[in-house]
């Protein structure tokens, strides 16, 4: 026989705020969570239990918590309900954008008093989440990006025209040179013989070097021999030899699988950032290099005080799926990147 019991009000509660896809919390008057339900952990990774006893303001990204603080603190001298924008940071340290509306409530016959507050993703960072190059302004950075890699493969050709170009053509002609003498039966000396050995040795080191260089700059060997640890090591160890600036590296990817393509970008943008703290006239650098769930990060932390970053470093990043945050009061920049790209993005 079929149980057709009917629920307790408690119950229907419970099913309505579990099953809901906002976020739904009470707060004692502290702003330490009383309840929450499971679209905390859906949403952010944060296990409902975790929550209990500790501030929403812990939730709240560092530089959107006070404006957040100050639109509670002003509601509760109001009893008004309220609305305000925040960045919420997840488990697992990525940031996602929360319009929340709250209103303070009373219990126990007014002696206690309670928030209730209700926040759901911007639609603006769903939208940018789920369809990362379907926005016009995403696919403006897009071509940008692109005119700004033809541009980079045209100075690289230039280059190997100017330099590789002109020592074969050196190269070639000295050999031609000599062999004209040789088959004229023109006799030569020992030494004359070494100095034109040292010439042809200069110029294919020189050739060798200049290949080097190009190939560095394009992809360097060791990230595809070795990974992406070692290469961060090769390169923070160049920097630091070439420019005096004292570089370090700290890493926590334990096993994690990366893809080449998300490697030899977020490689990319490590070069790019260090050449602006450079400029930036920093004096030392540390990396901290992390595996999150599915996602990379990397953080740059120094003394410097300017950390602006260029259109393009903010591009890319939008377009692999990945967040930055720049924290003058942190003094770091972090980047997040997916372990995967999105198949639309390899498309």
């Amino acid at each position: 026989m079929t149980n057709t019991s009917t629920p307790t009000d408690e119950h229907l509660l419970a099913l309505i705020s579990d099953n809901c896809p906002d976020l739904i919390a009470l707060l004692d008057a502290n702003g330490c969570f009383v309840y929450s339900n499971t679209a905390h952990f859906i949403r952010l990774g944060r296990d409902v239990q975790s929550l209990v006893g500790i501030t929403v303001f812990e939730l709240v990204h560092p530089e959107d918590a006070g404006g957040f603080e100050k639109a509670i603190t002003g509601s509760a001298k109001r009893r008004t309900v309220f609305s305000v924008s925040a960045r919420w940071v997840s488990e697992s340290g990525r940031g996602a954008r929360f319009d929340s509306l709250g209103k303070w409530i009373t219990a126990d016959g007014g002696r206690s008093q309670y928030l209730l507050l209700c926040s759901r993703q911007s639609a603006s960072h769903e939208n940018a989440r789920k369809t990362p190059v379907e926005s016009p302004e995403v696919r403006l950075e897009a071509l940008h990006l692109l005119a700004r890699a033809e541009g980079e493969k045209n100075h690289v050709a230039r280059a190997i025209h100017d330099d590789l170009g002109q020592k074969l053509t050196a190269l070639t002609l000295e050999l031609s040179l000599w062999k004209t003498e040789l088959d004229s039966g023109q006799s030569k000396s020992v030494n004359a013989i070494r100095e034109k050995i040292a010439v042809l040795t200069e110029l294919a080191n020189g050739m060798i070097n200049f290949t080097r260089q190009v190939t560095a700059t394009l992809r360097p060997r060791v990230l595809e021999e070795f990974g992406l640890v070692a290469a961060l090591e090769w390169h923070l160890e160049k920097v630091q030899q070439q420019t005096g600036m004292a570089c370090s590296l700290s890493e926590d990817c334990p096993r994690c699988e990366m893809d080449p393509f998300i490697a030899a970008q977020l490689f990319k943008l490590v070069e790019e950032v260090i050449q602006l703290r450079l400029r930036a006239t920093c004096k030392s650098l540390h990396l901290r290099l992390l595996a999150q769930d599915d996602t990379l990060v990397v953080v740059f932390e120094d003394s410097s005080k300017d950390r602006q970053l260029s259109p393009e470093i903010t591009a890319r990043i939008r377009l692999l799926g990945g967040e930055i945050q720049v924290s003058n009061e942190e003094k770091s920049i972090v980047i997040a990147l997916p372990m995967k790209p999105a198949a639309m993005l390899l498309d």
